[in-house]
């Protein structure tokens, strides 16, 4: 049995049984008359296997209830399975579709403008290119290689938008195939560029790759929100959520990691890392002490995210 907010799908294996309680008679004696194996009807009476025609003319013989009665039944029965499945999909879906920017994705005219629930999955569906969102978990089907991808996360499926239009975008993009050494070893110039702007690294990054055929689609640069740490009164709850927030807004945190506001929430949230994050902040070299900074905050972090 299936159920959802407005179908209740029953299998035919149910009539099944009641004609069989109102004739006194087993699931093995049942079987033998079918002839068929016990283990198939019990499949038969759960649903779990499929109403045949031929086991509809079976049924009508044993049982005397006409072929068409069962399957229509049948019939029935995988319609109302196919939309409570459907309904419970949508329903999950549409809590996921909250934790999209879909008014920005709108202003963008990546997706149309709606304020129906139901509109916004579909429309999130048909631009993700899926059946269902919560099959964006999937890296067969994201494939983004960042420092960390949940869907969880509302800056992850931000980020899954701009790499799905970068996607689209690229499609009408010739360029020749990608050399993978070329681009390794252009990684250490690209690292320096982690503490640019958009508008600063686009460029460089261009110009660094030109010569090492890597084709990139500029026009789509994610950047991350801008008020994960606030300075203007709206501070972040959590060190790992400012790490993280650091980590993917590079040239922010390059000013930030003396700010007293940042001091002020680590002293609230972690005391016994204080002390550390004062001497930090001393550093000279402020770049070091961002990876220093995320370092202590969220060790778990590949080395290559702590400057090593």
């Amino acid at each position: 049995m299936v159920r959802s907010r407005s179908y209740i799908a029953t299998p035919p294996g149910a009539t099944i049984k009641e004609q069989l309680n109102d004739r006194g008679m087993s699931q093995k004696e049942f079987a033998a008359r079918m002839d068929m194996s016990e283990k198939h009807i019990s499949k038969l009476i759960n649903g779990d296997v499929q109403l045949t025609p031929e086991t509809a003319v079976r049924l009508e013989m044993v049982l005397g209830v006409p072929a068409k009665f069962w399957n229509n039944l049948e019939a029935i029965y995988r319609e109302k399975i196919i939309k409570a499945e459907a309904e419970n999909a949508m329903d999950a879906d549409a809590e996921m579709a909250k934790q999209f920017p879909y008014s920005e994705m709108a202003k963008f005219g990546w997706v149309p403008e709606t304020r129906e629930a139901k509109e916004k999955v579909v429309n999130l569906r048909k631009y993700f290119e899926v059946v269902e969102l919560s099959l964006l978990g999937s890296e067969q089907i994201t494939r983004i290689a960042c420092r960390r991808l949940a869907i969880t996360e509302k800056s992850d499926l931000a980020l899954m938008a701009w790499a799905q239009e970068a996607k689209i975008k690229a499609r009408d993009i010739q360029t020749a195939p990608i050399n993978i050494k070329g681009l390794i070893s252009a990684m250490p110039e690209l690292r320096k560029m982690t503490v640019l702007k958009p508008k600063e690294f686009c460029p460089q990054i261009k110009k660094c790759l030109a010569g090492e055929d890597v084709p990139i689609v500029d026009e789509y640069v994610y950047e991350p929100p801008t008020d994960v740490y606030n300075f203007d009164g709206v501070p972040v709850k959590g060190l790992e959520n400012i790490a993280q927030a650091f980590a993917t807004n590079w040239a922010s945190a390059v000013n930030a990691i003396s700010d007293p506001a940042l001091l002020e929430i680590v002293d609230n949230y972690a005391e016994d890392k204080y002390p550390e994050v004062v001497s930090i902040s001393k550093m000279e070299d402020k770049d070091r002490a961002v990876f220093q900074f995320i370092s202590l905050m969220n060790p778990s972090l590949p080395a290559y995210w702590k400057g090593q």
